[in-house]
C-alpha cells in the first residue's frame, strides 16, 4: 500500500504506449495505490492526481501536451514479459494545453507518436515489395470518374477542409513514405517479441482547455487556437473493433465556434472512423496562408463556416461537406506566384449569390486503401458542378429593411435553445439596424419542427440514459458524444432499459454483443428512440424558450429594445440545413 504526494511524474513517461519515448519536463502525483511486484507479473492500481504536467517530444523544445490537473480514477497497470495492459475508469482535466502541428511532409506530431495497426504495417510491406522503382505520377480523372488518392491534397482543397479532414485522412501518397512509416512501425522499443500495450479507458473530460494549431507545411506558416475547448472521450481502447467516442465543443477568437464529434476505431483509424466536424464565423483573412499559398490571391474580408462528415468503413471513405462564405473581399494578387493558377476572382463571382454568400455542397467518395485515392480532386470536381443557395425570405426581407445585408437567418440546433456565438451576432447586426428605425418593432415567434426536434430530443434522454446505466461519466451540461453500440457495456445497458421500460426484445430483432451484431443494436436503439416520452406540450415548452432567449438576447444588446420585441404565438416550422430558422415579422407602431 502507497501513498504518493508531489511525486514526480518525469521517470515514468516511458510506460506511454508511444512509437518513441515522450519526455515530461514538469508534473507531480498525488494519490493512493497498491502495489504487487513479481518479476513474472507486477502490478499496479488506485486512484491518482497530476498536476502542472508538461509533456514534450523527444526532439522538440515546445510543449506538446499538460494541464493543470487531472484526477485519475481507478487505474489498473499489469506488465509481464509477455504483454502489459493499462486500464483507467475515467480522468477529468482541467487547463489542458495541447499543441497540433502539420510538418512540411503532411505528418501530423500526433500520429507519429503511434505505430500502424498490425494490418496497416503488412499493407505498407507488401506495397513496398510490388511498387515499381519509379512509379509513375497520379493520372488527373475527368469530373464524372470515381478518382483515388492517399491523403487530401491542399492545392486542391477549400482551406478549411483541409484543416479538418487531413487530421483523419493523412497518409503517404509515395512508397517512399510508405516505407518510412513501416520503419516507424518496426522500431519500437521492445523488440523482443512482446506484444503492444493493450489500453483501456473509460472516459476523458476536458474543461478550459486551449488548443494551438500549426501548419508548417505552407508558406507563411499558419497558426490559430481553440479556446475554452471542453468535452467527451468515450471509450478509448486498443481492443479490436472497439470505437472511441466523443464530443467537443470551443471558441476560435474573435467571434468563431467549433464542435467536433466523432467515433475512431484506435486499431486502424485511418480505414474506420467516423468524423463529424463544424466550424463558424471564422474570418477568413485569418486563413490568407491558404489563399495566397494555393490560389495566389490575399483575402481582406468575409467569414466561413463549414460543417462536413467523414464516414470511413474497413477503407470505403464518405464525406459530405458544406462550406458558406459570407461576404468575402479579394484582395491582390500575389506577386510572382508561381502554383497552379485558379480564377478565383471569376469563381467568387459565378457563386456568390446576391447577398455576397456562397453556400456549396460537396461529397466525396472512395477506396483509401488504393495508392492513388485523391480526395482532393474529388472536391475540386464537385466544386465546379455544385452550388447551393441559403433562402430564407422572411429574414432576407427584414435584413434589407433594416440594413442588414448578407445574413440568411438565424436557427437553433434540433432539440436545442441555446443560441451560437455566430446567431448572437447576427441578432448584433439586426439591433443596430433598427435603432436607425424608431418606429419599427419585432414580432417574435417560438418555433420548433415536430419531427426533427422530437427525434433529438428523444435521442438525447435515451442516451444519456444508456451512457449512465452503463457506467459511463457524463455530466449533463457537456455535449453528447456518439452512442458507441459496438461497445458490450452500451449493449448490456440497452438490454436493461428496454427490458424495464418496454417490455420483452421482439424476437425479430437479431441480438449479437459486440460489433458484429451492429445492425441488431441499431434497430433496438430506435426503437428505444421511438418509445420516448418527449410530448407536444414538450416541444411548445421549447419553442417558448427559444423565443424567450432571442428576445434576452436583443434586450442584452441593448436594453432599450426590449419594449419594440414582442414574443406572439409559437408555431410549427420546418427544419432547413442551418436549424430551426426562428420566426421574426416587422410590424410598425
Amino acid at each position: 500500500d502507497v501513498e504518493v504526494d508531489r511525486l514526480s511524474v518525469i521517470p515514468f513517461m516511458s510506460l506511454a504506449p508511444t512509437v518513441n519515448t515522450i519526455n515530461a519536463k514538469s508534473g507531480d502525483a498525488k494519490g493512493a495505490f497498491k502495489i504487487h511486484y513479481d518479476p513474472e507479473n507486477t502490478k499496479v492500481e488506485g486512484d491518482i492526481k497530476l498536476s502542472q504536467l508538461a509533456i514534450y517530444e523527444p526532439d522538440k523544445t515546445s510543449e506538446l501536451l499538460g494541464w493543470k490537473s487531472a484526477n485519475v480514477d481507478k487505474f489498473y497497470f499489469e506488465e509481464n514479459p509477455r504483454s502489459s495492459k493499462l486500464r483507467v475508469e475515467d480522468v477529468k482535466i482541467d487547463g489542458l494545453k495541447g499543441r497540433f502541428v502539420i510538418y512540411g511532409d503532411k505528418s501530423s506530431n500526433f500520429r507519429r507518436m503511434f505505430q500502424p495497426s498490425k494490418d496497416e504495417s503488412r499493407r505498407i510491406e507488401e506495397e513496398r515489395k510490388n511498387a515499381p522503382l519509379n512509379p509513375p505520377p497520379p493520372t488527373k480523372t475527368n469530373s464524372s470518374s470515381q478518382t483515388n488518392g492517399d491523403s487530401i491534397q491542399k492545392s486542391t482543397l477549400p482551406s478549411h477542409l483541409y484543416l479538418v479532414a487531413n487530421t483523419v485522412l493523412e497518409r503517404s501518397n509515395q512508397v517512399k513514405e510508405r516505407e518510412e512509416d513501416l520503419e516507424k512501425s518496426t522500431s519500437t522499443k521492445n523488440t523482443s517479441g512482446k506484444k503492444p500495450m493493450n489500453f483501456n479507458m473509460k472516459s476523458i473530460q476536458i474543461q478550459n482547455g486551449k488548443i494551438e494549431f500549426t501548419d508548417f507545411s505552407i508558406k507563411p506558416n499558419f497558426k490559430t487556437n481553440i479556446e475554452n475547448f471542453h468535452g467527451t472521450l468515450i471509450g478509448i481502447s486498443t481492443y479490436p473493433k472497439r470505437y472511441a467516442t466523443g464530443a467537443f465543443e470551443g471558441i476560435i477568437p474573435p467571434s468563431g465556434d467549433m464542435k467536433l464529434k466523432a467515433k475512431i476505431a484506435f486499431e486502424d483509424a485511418r480505414r474506420n472512423n467516423d468524423m463529424n466536424v463544424s466550424f463558424r464565423r471564422i474570418p477568413l483573412a485569418s486563413i490568407n496562408p491558404y489563399y495566397t499559398t494555393f490560389a495566389g490571391y490575399a483575402v481582406n474580408g468575409g467569414t466561413l463556416s463549414y460543417d462536413s462528415r467523414f464516414l470511413t468503413q474497413d477503407g470505403m471513405l464518405n464525406g459530405d461537406n458544406r462550406f458558406i462564405i459570407n461576404q468575402m473581399q479579394l484582395g491582390d494578387k500575389v506577386p510572382d506566384y508561381k502554383g497552379k493558377n485558379i480564377p478565383l476572382e471569376l469563381i467568387v463571382a459565378l457563386l456568390e449569390d446576391e447577398n455576397g454568400v456562397i453556400d456549396l455542397n460537396l461529397k466525396v467518395a472512395g477506396n483509401v486503401d488504393k495508392p492513388d485515392f485523391k480526395v482532393g480532386d474529388l472536391i475540386w470536381d464537385a466544386l465546379w458542378t455544385i452550388v447551393g443557395n441559403v433562402v430564407t425570405a422572411p429574414f432576407k426581407m427584414l435584413g434589407r429593411l433594416m440594413g442588414v445585408e448578407g445574413h440568411t437567418g438565424i436557427y437553433f440546433e434540433p432539440g436545442k435553445s441555446t443560441l451560437r456565438p455566430s446567431e448572437t451576432l447576427k441578432l448584433e447586426s439586426l439591433v443596430a439596424g433598427m435603432q436607425k428605425k424608431p418606429k419599427v418593432k419585432l414580432n417574435i415567434n417560438g418555433v420548433y419542427d415536430a419531427d426533427v426536434d422530437k427525434l433529438n430530443l428523444n435521442t438525447e434522454i435515451v442516451d444519456r440514459e444508456i451512457f449512465k446505466n452503463a457506467g459511463f461519466q457524463l455530466p449533463s451540461g457537456e455535449p453528447l458524444p456518439q452512442l458507441p453500440l459496438e461497445d458490450e457495456r452500451v449493449q448490456r445497458a440497452m438490454r436493461r432499459i428496454y427490458s424495464t421500460s418496454i417490455g420483452a426484445i421482439p424476437p425479430d430483432i437479431n441480438l449479437k454483443a459486440g460489433p458484429e451484431g451492429l445492425e441488431g443494436w441499431k434497430k433496438l436503439h430506435e426503437q428505444l428512440v421511438a418509445k420516448g416520452k418527449v410530448s407536444e406540450e414538450d416541444l411548445q415548452k421549447l419553442a417558448d424558450t427559444r423565443a424567450l432567449v432571442i428576445k434576452n438576447e436583443i434586450t442584452k444588446i441593448n436594453q432599450a429594445m426590449e419594449s419594440r420585441a414582442k414574443i406572439v404565438q409559437s408555431k410549427q416550422e420546418p427544419a432547413e440545413k442551418d436549424g430551426i430558422p426562428v420566426g421574426i415579422e416587422i410590424v410598425s407602431n
